[in-house]
C-alpha cells in the first residue's frame, strides 16, 4: 500500500503533468483538475501504473493532432476535435480510475483487470476513430449495415478497425514488458486475451451506440433511428468503458 509521502508525490507529479499537457494543449485548463484525480487515484497504487492512462493520452492526442490537420481532406465535415477538456477525461478515465481505488483498498487483482480494461476500451475506440478518418475508406454504421459519412459518429472502418487493434496490441505489448520487469502486478496470458476481447467488444458497443448519438454538423436522413439528446460522444465513451469491464468480468466468469 501506498504511504503519504507516496500520495503526495503522486499527487504532485499529476498536477506538474496537468500543467504541462495544458501548455502543449492537450488538455483545456479546466481538465487540469480531472487529470490530477484520475492520475493520483491510479498512481496511489505505484507510480507505473499511471503508464496505461499515459499511453492512452499520449498516442491519442498525437492521433488527434494528426487527424485535426488532415480532415480537411475528408468527403463531408468531420467532428470538430480540440484539446480535451474534463468533461472528456472523466467519460475515458473515470470509470478506471474507479477500479484502481478499488484496487488500493481492497488489493483484489481482478480489480487491476478491469482497470487496464477500462482504459483498453476507450483507447481501441479513440485509435478507430482517428485513424478511420486519417484514410479514404468507406464507412458503415451498424445500422442495417449501410454505408454512412466518413467521420460521422457510430462508423465503422476497415483502416480504423486495423488501427485500433494496433495501438491494443501496443498497449498490452507495454503493459507486459512493465510486468516481466515486476513493475506492476503480473497477470496471466490468457487474461491479456480477455483484456483485448473486451476492449474490441466495448469499442463496437461504442459504436452501437452512436447510431443513436445526437451529433452536430450531420442531418438526421429518413428518421429510422430516433437520435437521443442525451446521448453525447463523453457518455457514449463512459458507457462503452463500463460495457467493456463487463465483457471482461463475464468472460473470467466463465471460462
Amino acid at each position: 500500500m501506498s504511504n503519504l509521502y507516496h500520495l503526495c508525490l503522486i499527487s504532485f507529479l499529476m498536477m506538474t503533468i496537468g500543467f504541462f499537457t495544458y501548455r502543449m494543449d492537450w488538455i483545456t485548463g479546466d481538465a487540469i483538475f480531472a487529470l490530477w484525480f484520475i492520475g493520483t487515484a491510479s498512481g496511489v497504487n505505484g507510480f507505473f501504473w499511471i503508464f496505461p492512462l499515459g499511453y492512452f493520452l499520449v498516442t491519442g492526442s498525437i492521433l488527434t493532432r494528426i487527424q485535426t490537420a488532415h480532415k480537411r481532406k475528408i468527403k463531408g465535415k468531420a467532428r470538430e476535435r480540440s484539446a480535451r477538456d474534463w468533461k472528456q477525461l472523466f467519460a475515458n478515465g473515470a470509470v478506471a480510475a474507479v477500479f484502481a481505488l478499488m484496487y488500493y483498498f481492497t488489493e483484489n487483482i481482478l480489480f487491476y483487470h478491469l482497470y487496464l480494461t477500462a482504459i483498453a476500451v476507450n483507447l481501441f475506440d479513440t485509435w478507430c476513430s482517428e485513424i478511420g478518418t486519417l484514410f479514404p475508406s468507406k464507412t458503415y454504421s451498424l445500422d442495417r449495415f449501410r454505408e454512412v459519412p466518413q467521420g460521422i459518429s457510430g462508423g465503422i472502418t476497415l483502416w480504423g478497425t486495423l488501427g485500433g487493434v494496433g495501438g491494443l496490441v501496443g498497449y498490452l505489448l507495454m503493459i507486459y514488458i512493465l510486468s516481466l520487469l515486476k513493475l506492476i502486478p503480473n497477470i496471466s496470458l490468457w487474461r491479456y486475451g480477455l483484456i483485448f476481447i473486451s476492449a474490441i467488444g466495448g469499442g463496437f458497443f461504442d459504436s452501437l451506440l452512436g447510431i443513436f448519438e445526437k451529433e452536430e454538423g450531420y442531418e438526421e436522413d429518413d428518421g429510422a433511428i430516433q437520435k437521443a439528446d442525451w446521448l453525447k460522444n463523453n457518455m457514449v465513451n463512459f458507457l462503452a468503458s463500463i460495457f467493456g469491464s463487463l465483457i471482461f468480468l463475464m468472460l473470467h466468469a466463465y471460462l
